[in-house]
């Protein structure tokens, strides 16, 4: 089926399928297209910023989602994805506003509840942390990385039961997630329990790979000081 060029929606939604396959810059090729058409379409202007943020650009995010903010006030996932950019700027207080702002618009946005978690536990506001992904899970229960930021954030409380149970939740709606075995193995050390923090961190880098190089490094360090060869 053709496209209209004269069909912003059109474009946006041909940005929107182009994002997904992987391809942003093709996507924001197509959402420039639908602003051309109408330069106050906020949808396109957030799906900008998500392919920004895809592209690690958050400048452009910051400015794409401002417009969507500005053109659409309510559009909650404009929040989201400018509050991503400046938490990837280590700008946690600012992210924490742009989350709230998404949550007092819809209260059900996991994802907003999911990250500002992340900056709570960033601030070293441990049980806000908590509280943070304890919303999210009730929101979705099988947010598993929120199950993982709940076992850290317990971790760092000295909660390790607690902990240990979240994280093995993790593992349960997601047996190949890596980072859960990592935080295990931190647990069993604190705990004394040698033997099984070693196993904890193996699987860790077995199933990290190349992706998560800083925890790999680390685990490996653990390991060596354990005396084990790597």
């Amino acid at each position: 089926m053709k496209l209209d060029p004269k069909n912003e929606k059109a474009w946006c939604n041909k940005g929107y399928v182009l994002q997904q396959q992987g391809k942003p810059q093709e996507a924001l090729a197509c959402y420039e297209e639908s602003i051309k058409i109408a330069p106050d379409f906020a949808i396109a202007w957030n799906n900008k910023a998500f392919s920004y943020l895809s592209l690690s650009d958050y400048k452009k995010v910051v400015e794409c989602a401002d417009m969507a903010i500005k053109f659409s006030p309510g559009e909650d996932a404009a929040w989201v994805n400018k509050g991503a950019a400046l938490y990837a700027q280590n700008m946690n207080k600012e992210a924490l506003f742009c989350y709230d702002k998404a949550l007092e618009i819809n209260p059900r946005q996991d994802v907003a509840a999911y990250n500002r978690g992340l900056c709570l536990h960033d601030l070293g506001l441990y049980q806000d942390a908590v509280r943070a992904f304890d919303r999210t899970i009730e929101l979705n229960p099988k947010y598993e990385s929120a199950w993982n930021g709940r076992g850290n954030a317990l971790m760092r409380l000295k909660k390790y039961t607690e902990a240990l149970n979240s994280l093995d939740k993790a593992l349960e709606l997601n047996p190949k997630y890596a980072t859960p075995w990592y935080y295990k193995g931190y647990i069993m050390i604190y705990l004394k329990k040698t033997s099984e923090a070693i196993k904890c961190l193996r699987q860790f880098i077995q199933m990290a790979g190349d992706r998560q190089k800083t925890q790999v490094d680390d685990a490996r360090v653990r390991l060596k000081s354990m005396g084990e060869r790597i």
